[in-house]
């Protein structure tokens, strides 16, 4: 890999919206708990023959589904913890949103350098991409 490739921008390069989308990403990483997965309510019987649930009327459950891998992890979660859950889990949300924002920006980025790079070296770029 060419040494041009390799080196870093400084912060400073970076523009005032990459830079706002890191700092929001940075600080939510570094300050609050967050997990990747969604919440499910399922309604489910208990298994004693006297309960309701065994003439219909089911228990609501809450359920993290997470990934290990390429294998999906069902967690059940306590009600005591489903406000706690919800909360993490919206916030892997929003790590997510961010990282996917960064990510655009910086392909925008990669494209305006590809423009520059190539109309340095006097070539034009073909009609199927844009100027």
């Amino acid at each position: 890999m060419p040494a041009q490739e390799m080196v870093m921008i400084s912060r400073t390069q970076h523009s005032l919206q990459e830079r706002d989308t890191h700092s929001r990403a940075a600080q939510l990483l570094a300050n609050q708990p967050f997990l990747r997965g969604n919440l499910v309510l399922r309604y489910r019987s208990c298994g004693k023959s006297y309960c309701r649930c065994q003439r219909g009327q089911r228990h609501p459950a809450l359920y993290l589904y997470t990934r290990s891998g390429k294998k999906q992890v069902c967690t059940y979660i306590p009600r005591a913890l489903h406000e706690t859950v919800r909360q993490w889990v919206e916030n892997g949300r929003r790590v997510k949103r961010l990282v996917d924002q960064a990510s655009q920006q910086h392909l925008q980025t990669l494209l305006e350098r590809k423009q520059t790079l190539l109309r340095c070296k006097g070539h034009f770029p073909s009609e199927d991409q844009s100027p």
